[in-house]
Formats: structure tokens, C-alpha cells, sequence
């Protein structure tokens, strides 16, 4: 902490309380800048330099002096006009709520006002890891769009088939000013016509990693206001950088009322070729220890698949002796159709039969150490015949 604000209370400060409202407005978004980094300071146990902010600031297109600079964080400073774009820039290098820190002075007292302004708690620090440094290759089903699988035949029709997204999950790891994590897709889209659109989205923040968990939590918010929460185990990596993670994605859905969607995202140091997608697909559907498959269509992939074809030979036996007949209800098609039932009595029947079928009330994301052998020969292109 700079000595000369050491115990500094801005409202306690004559020549704060003689300022225009104009000059107490810059100085109190001075003030809170001062105190996020005052805290970013403390949970991170380092300071934030200002020769790395100002290069920060500079790939962001914001040309900043030294001078101008320290004024950011200087409430005493005096001067009559503040860099609003430098302002938004250092709330997202910083994490700090913008519309607390641009607020007007009487208007509302935030945390960031306090003293022993904690946002994060002793719980929490800056992911510092350097093996997870770089680009990697993100892969999650689409949020946006019509499902398409209502107008195939049954069994295909209970399929889902959204479009497979492929983004960038950049990290900026730094042990001496800070890491930041920076979110990059396109979402495919298509307007009322049926015309298709393309919205580039992008987005940072600060990974934060729980030091009880060792969870990795990372928060984006994209161009349209839409949140992604991604969420997943940090492991040690000894012979060299982070390859693969499998992670959770809360974020919302696009349609439909906005309403909350989880996913399962994969994180790949490489990208992945176009004929291994199945793979990718695979390791982000739900089906964990039991898997549901039309007997034509594990037949029909045996055609051009030489490893289906053996798992059918060595495991024939096994599934044709288990057979058994299930009842399979596609819920859309039930709530849709005309019957005698209303909506709602259709709804709670349905509530009672989940009780008794065949799903898991909880998936565990990442425990699978030969997915991980699979996603590190999918990266190096040797991934046709697992076996060898």
C-alpha cells in the first residue's frame, strides 16, 4: 500500500467534502480503484505492477502514460477529468463490479468503500498455475437455435443434435502482476427468415482457484450480456502444460425464455481434426455408466468402424443375455401432443415416472483417467485405433 493513503478515509478528508459533486465523483472512482487494488494486492500476494497494466492497457488500445496512470488510483490527485475507457479497462483487469466503482458518490456505499474490503475471502486466489498458460481449444454444444431432432424418425428423433462450437480459453497466467483468462466463440445463428448469423463473442476475467477444492471457477460475460460460469479440477501436470480438462458450463440459453442450461465443456491444448468430432462428442454427452443406443444404429456404425465392430464381437453376448424391454417416453412429443390429459397433469406424471428410470441424480466431471489417455491421442493424431 502506498504510505500515503495508509489509513486514508476519503470521507473524512477536508478537501474531499469541499469539491464540486463533479470532483467528488472522479475522486471517489479514484478512491475505489485504489481499494480493489489494494485487495487484488492482498489475495494475490503480489502487486499489481504498472509497467504490465499500462502493456495491458495498451493491447486493449488504451494509451495510457505513467503519470496518468498512478492518477487512477490517487483520490488527492485534484485533477478535473478521469479516463473513463482506462477506468473500464482496469475494472476488468482488476474483476471489479464497474457500475460500484462509477457510481455516484451518494448514491450507494459498496464494499469497495470499506476498509477491510474483502471480495474473495481466504479462500480464494489468482490461478497462478504456469502449466495452464496459453491457448486452448474449447469445445460445448451450442445454447442458441431450434433442435432439429423432433423431425427425424423414431429412435432417432430422441437424439439431440445441436451443433458442436469450437472456442478459445486463453490464459494469461503470471505469477508478478496478475492472470487474466480471456473467452472467444462464434454462435451460430439464424435470424427470423431462416437466414444464418455469426456473432463473434469475447470476453475476460480473472480465474480464480479455490484453495480448498482446488476447483479452477472462471466468470465471462459475452458481448450480449449472457454468462458463462466455467468450472473445473486443477491438476498438477509434471512433464509439462496442461493438455486436457473436462469442465462444468453453466450458462443460459438463447431462447426459450433464457433459462439456466448446464453442459459439459472439454478444454484441449490442440485442436482436434474434423473426423476425430465424434470423440469430442462422446466425452461431452451425459451418458456416464449407462449408455442408450438403438441396436440399428450401433450395427450401422460397425459398417465403417473397425473398433465398434470388435466391441459388438466381444461383447455381443453380454448385451443380447441383458436384453430387456424398456418403455422409452420423449417428453416434448408427450407435452405436445392432444390426449385427454391437461398440460400439467401430463407434467406430473411425467415428474413421477423420472423417479423410477434409469438416470443418475449426479455426474462427477473429470474422474476418468482413460478419457484422458484418449484426449492426449486425439491431440496427437494417433487416435484411430486406441489399441496400438
Amino acid at each position: 500500500m502506498n504510505k500515503k493513503f495508509e489509513n486514508y478515509d476519503i470521507f473524512h478528508d477536508p478537501q474531499y467534502q469541499q469539491y464540486s459533486f463533479q470532483m467528488k465523483h472522479q475522486a471517489i472512482i479514484r478512491y475505489r480503484l485504489m481499494k480493489g487494488r489494494e485487495q487484488y494486492n492482498k489475495i494475490n500476494g503480489k502487486r499489481l505492477g504498472r509497467k504490465s497494466t499500462i502493456e495491458k492497457l495498451q493491447n486493449l488500445g488504451i494509451d495510457i502514460s505513467e503519470q496518468t496512470f498512478d492518477s487512477l488510483f490517487d483520490p488527492k490527485c485534484g485533477r478535473s477529468h478521469i479516463d473513463i475507457s482506462a477506468v473500464a479497462a482496469i475494472c476488468r483487469i482488476l474483476d471489479l463490479n464497474i457500475s460500484q466503482i462509477l457510481a455516484f458518490p451518494d448514491e450507494t456505499i459498496t464494499d469497495a468503500e470499506e476498509k477491510e474490503f474483502n471480495v474473495y475471502g481466504n479462500y480464494w486466489k489468482t490461478l497462478d498455475d504456469p502449466n495452464y498458460n496459453g491457448d486452448f481449444y474449447c469445445y460445448f454444444f451450442r445454447t442458441a437455435g431450434t433442435d432439429t431432432s423432433f423431425t427425424q424418425e423414431y429412435p432417432n428423433s430422441l437424439l439431440k443434435t445441436e451443433d458442436l462450437i469450437e472456442g478459445q480459453l486463453v490464459f494469461d497466467i503470471s505469477k508478478t502482476h496478475g492472470s487474466i483468462a480471456a473467452f472467444h466463440f462464434t454462435h451460430h445463428m439464424k435470424s427470423a427468415d431462416d437466414n444464418p448469423i455469426d456473432r463473434f463473442q469475447t470476453s475476460t476475467c480473472i480465474p480464480m482457484l479455490s484453495t480448498i477444492s482446488q476447483n479452477v471457477y472462471l466468470r465471462f460475460t459475452d458481448n450480449d450480456g449472457y454468462v458463462y460460469h466455467i468450472v473445473f479440477d486443477r491438476q498438477d501436470f509434471y512433464s509439462g502444460k496442461c493438455y486436457f480438462r473436462i469442465a462444468g458450463l453453466i450458462t443460459e440459453s438463447h431462447d426459450r425464455g433464457h433459462l439456466p442450461i448446464f453442459q459439459k465443456m472439454i478444454l484441449l491444448q490442440n485442436r482436434i481434426d474434423k473426423k476425430n468430432l465424434n470423440y469430442i462428442k462422446g466425452l461431452l454427452n451425459f451418458n456416464s455408466e449407462t449408455i442408450i443406443i438403438s441396436k440399428d444404429m450401433l450395427y450401422s456404425l460397425a459398417e465403417t468402424d473397425d473398433e465398434i465392430r470388435k466391441f459388438i464381437d466381444c461383447y455381443e453376448k453380454i448385451y443380447t443375455s441383458c436384453e430387456k424391454q424398456l418403455l422409452v417416453f420423449n417428453e416434448n412429443l408427450i407435452m405436445t401432443s392432444d390426449s385427454g390429459m391437461s398440460l400439467e397433469s401430463k407434467k406430473s406424471a411425467l415428474i413421477k415416472l423420472r423417479h423410477h428410470t434409469f438416470s443418475q441424480n449426479q455426474l462427477y466431471l473429470g474422474d476418468d483417467m482413460h478419457a484422458h489417455k484418449i484426449a492426449k491421442k486425439l491431440q496427437k493424431g494417433i487416435c484411430k485405433k486406441i489399441d496400438e
